[in-house]
């Protein structure tokens, strides 16, 4: 029996408190998702659909809490939301059996258990079925015995036989009883008491019993339905973040199904996908140009953007190096979240989180429209934290770095603040490649350098109420796949345990992973003889280069691990398991990232004499030694 796919909610806090900043971005999904099924997507919609039901999972229950709340609105108010089975089948993939209960109470409420609409008992029952404990099998039972009293209420549809639709009811709950009991393995011990319940329900108003070849039927149905639920989440699942954006996406096709043939429609869209920056522009640093540009305009110069653009781009040579990219280097993209507390102060946090609702939404988007405007300018949002700055991939580090800076500059990114949660993508380079366990040595020892992350950022999954990075991927590391990436990279991994702390220490992050990662690129080559990357001539310069690279890769590797083996660190080159905030004390001391947190918030509180300062100094060394050598393989004098 294959296991219900989002297991990683079993553990989730059930009294989960969603704040402003939480209900604005959930609103903001919403939104997007509308009306639109998570069930069954076209091959047309597969990827958008798939991006979905990522961040649903990727909000490790508020999205549940969410949705339930509207519903349990919904049905306070005196009037009743038509459209609360849809929102019943999104908890589909958001919810845990944490929130059976609740699902359970909701299926029990006379507006859904005893309405002629079916619609929203049927999606709550599917729902039990695929979620729902055996603690609330009693509670469908309830249900069914219930919908007898519905008689009278459907007596006045002439053209309907009221015994026939409470005995859809009762089969109906039949086989999310029996669901609940295959994925429960407790079928042999539950089942035919529930049978003989339903049955004399059945009974009470001269309906039929439900015979053994039903009962039959239906546990062979809940069999092959638990299967087809569980591919859902099989299939490739996209994020949003490496997407060109997601709105643009959704509306871009929309458009075009809708106007396709329409000429002056499709000069229409045309422009307005010039006015949103929706396409590609000529060269990457347009969007480096304009957020510049926005500084000298905030601080009223008379300079024009096309000077003052290539004054700048001149200065870093970022046109030339992301225009005419190395065929050896690897791409780079980043998240930067922005957390409520780096942009209110302490006193609109208060009112902010305070009882008067209209000063809180009035605050809170007056704080966004500054952030609303890097869209235009070619820098998709995300939907985690207050704002969340998913910059597209670049072929140079420099330009990310500079996009940084120019936002530090606008007054959006508080650089007084340390915490803001960055993950990173690496194109280019793949953990399921033979020798991909080299992956997970580049992520220890550019956590190791202390530039981009702490010891309490490592262990933020055990300390913090939320599960932090490790809500999917492994030690840190998640793949991803061509869907996912722009560029026309097909494979690449995102690390996500970092944390802007400032921009001198991203720089030398980025900086580290764009010159490192391109001797991983070539060791994974070598090893994989074309397998995951383009096969080059052993006698070109371009061949010649790869071979370099991978034994600079070698020899970096070697001594990282002769590194971690001296300060008693486990293997690199290992996946460790993430902290978990349920381990006992015991466990929690024998986890591989406890040790390594500690020698890094002991190099940041002695940086001197430190056992830890002196491990962070040796890794800072030698990752400037072997990324200097890349460098001058890549870019020779």
């Amino acid at each position: 029996m294959p296991e219900h796919a989002p297991q990683h909610f079993e553990q989730a806090s059930e009294k989960i408190t969603l704040s402003f900043e939480d209900r604005d971005r959930l609103d903001r999904l919403f939104g997007d998702i509308g009306d639109n099924s998570l069930d069954h997507p076209t091959s047309e919609e597969e990827t958008l659909i798939y991006a979905w039901r990522n961040m649903l999972k990727e909000e490790n229950g508020k999205a549940a809490v969410y949705l339930l709340e509207k519903i349990e609105s919904a049905i306070a108010s005196a009037g009743m939301e038509s459209n609360m089975w849809l929102a019943l089948k999104q908890l589909l993939y958001c919810a845990s059996g944490h929130h059976s209960k609740r699902i359970a109470t909701i299926l029990l409420h006379d507006k859904v258990s005893l309405n002629y609409d079916r619609s929203n008992k049927i999606s709550a029952l599917t729902l039990l079925q695929h979620i729902g404990t055996p603690e609330v099998i009693e509670d469908i039972l309830r249900f069914a015995e219930k919908t007898t009293r519905a008689q009278y209420r459907w007596s006045t549809y002439e053209n309907d036989d009221p015994t026939r639709l409470i005995r859809y009811d009762h089969t109906e709950a039949l086989q999310a009883i029996l669901g609940i009991l295959l994925r429960t393995k407790n079928q042999n011990s539950g089942n035919a008491s529930a049978i003989a319940r339903i049955n004399y329900s059945l009974a009470t108003f001269g309906g039929n019993s439900i015979s053994d070849e039903e009962k039959n039927n239906l546990q062979s149905y809940a069999v092959s339905d638990q299967q087809r639920f569980a591919e859902r989440f099989t299939a490739p699942v996209f994020s949003h973040r490496e997407d060109t954006n997601i709105r643009e996406h959704q509306e871009t096709h929309t458009e075009d199904m809708m106007y396709r043939d329409n000429e002056e429609d499709d000069r229409e869209i045309a422009n307005d996908y010039d006015t949103h920056n929706f396409k590609e522009v000529e060269s990457r640093l347009e969007t480096v140009k304009r957020l510049r540009h926005e500084i000298k305009k905030e601080r009223a110069t008379k300079e024009e953007p096309e000077e003052d653009g290539s004054k700048f781009l001149r200065r870093h040579f970022l046109e030339y190096r992301e225009e005419n990219p190395s065929p050896l280097t690897p791409t780079l993209g980043i998240e930067i979240e922005i957390r409520e507390k780096s942009v209110f102060s302490g006193e609109e946090l208060k009112k902010l989180h305070g009882t008067d609702e209209d000063w809180n939404i009035d605050i809170y988007e007056k704080k966004k429209d500054k952030y609303k405007k890097t869209v235009a300018m070619g820098i998709p949002y995300g939907y985690d934290k207050f704002w969340e700055f998913a910059h597209k991939p670049v072929k140079n580090y420099l330009t990310l770095s500079r996009e940084v800076q120019a936002l530090i500059e606008m007054g959006l990114i508080n650089k007084e603040y340390a915490k803001h949660p960055l993950h990173m993508t690496i194109g280019w380079i793949s953990k399921e490649a033979k020798g991909g366990g080299d992956v997970f040595l580049l992520a220890r020892a550019l956590e190791a350098t202390g530039w981009s992350t702490t010891g309490g950022r490592l262990l933020r999954p055990y300390k913090a109420s939320a599960n932090g990075w490790n809500v999917k991927g492994e030690g840190g590391v998640m793949e991803r796949y061509s869907q996912e990436i722009d560029l026309d990279v097909p494979y690449a991994v995102e690390i996500r345990t970092f944390q802007l702390q400032s921009l001198a220490g991203l720089d030398r992050m980025l900086r580290s992973a764009f010159f490192l990662g391109a001797a991983l690129r070539a060791h994974l080559e070598t090893k994989n003889s074309g397998k995951f990357f383009t096969q080059n001539a052993i006698n070109t310069v371009e061949g010649l280069a790869i071979e370099k690279l991978a034994e600079v890769w070698e020899s970096f590797a070697i001594e990282c691990s002769r590194l971690f083996d001296k300060f008693q660190l486990k293997h690199p080159d290992e996946i460790w398991p993430a902290p978990n905030k349920f381990d006992d004390t015991y466990k929690q001391n024998t986890n591989p990232f406890v040790p390594f947190a500690a020698l890094l918030d002991e190099a940041k509180d002695d940086p001197q004499k430190s056992q830890g300062a002196d491990f962070v100094k040796k890794i800072r060394a030698l990752v400037i030694e072997h990324r200097t050598k890349v460098k001058e393989i890549i870019y020779p004098r």
